[in-house]
């Protein structure tokens, strides 16, 4: 039952789907050569789905894949939303911090999470997007986040005072 909410139609865009995914992460590999690109196959000769990309680029992560590392920073800070779409965003996330980032894509992640908080569009995977924020630190977006804490948007506020909880405790076991 409904309850007069707003069904969200979680289709995948274009940009997310399969095929051209696997296909910008060729190019990407290609490009930046890439010594062992992620094989990007099918269970049993079936067709590529989200998941079975996107999981590859998971597992790309722990080969220091540039091309997979690109795109998975991309994904992260990326509003959209499909099913399991949370899940490897979350898994991403949590990988991306044992990564070594170069300077754009620490950018990238730094005005894409504030800027997913500011919406409050995040679900269950807000959690690991916060402890990257951390580890990474806010840089030049300190400001937008800060002002969340007087935002309107519950959620909002909630990801903020969690990141400073977090960043507390960061600082703390530091020194």
């Amino acid at each position: 039952m409904n309850r007069g909410r707003t069904r969200r139609a979680y289709v995948v865009p274009e940009r997310w789907e399969a095929h051209t995914l696997a296909r910008s992460y060729a190019g990407l590999a290609k490009s930046l050569h890439v010594s062992s690109p992620v094989p990007m196959v099918g269970r049993h000769g079936h067709p590529l789905g989200e998941g079975t990309v996107l999981r590859a680029l998971y597992d790309g992560l722990s080969n220091f894949d540039a091309a997979a590392q690109e795109l998975c920073v991309a994904f992260v800070v990326a509003p959209v939303y499909f099913s399991g779409s949370g899940y490897f965003r979350a898994a991403m996330a949590r990988r991306l911090r044992n990564c070594e980032l170069q300077p754009h894509q620490v950018e990238v992640l730094r005005t894409g999470l504030v800027s997913i908080f500011e919406s409050g569009e995040f679900g269950s995977e807000a959690r690991e997007l916060v402890r990257l924020l951390v580890h990474i630190g806010p840089g030049r977006e300190a400001e937008r986040l800060s002002r969340l804490r007087e935002s309107e948007n519950a959620k909002s506020r909630w990801a903020c005072a969690w990141f400073d909880a977090r960043r507390r405790v960061a600082l703390e076991s530091q020194g």
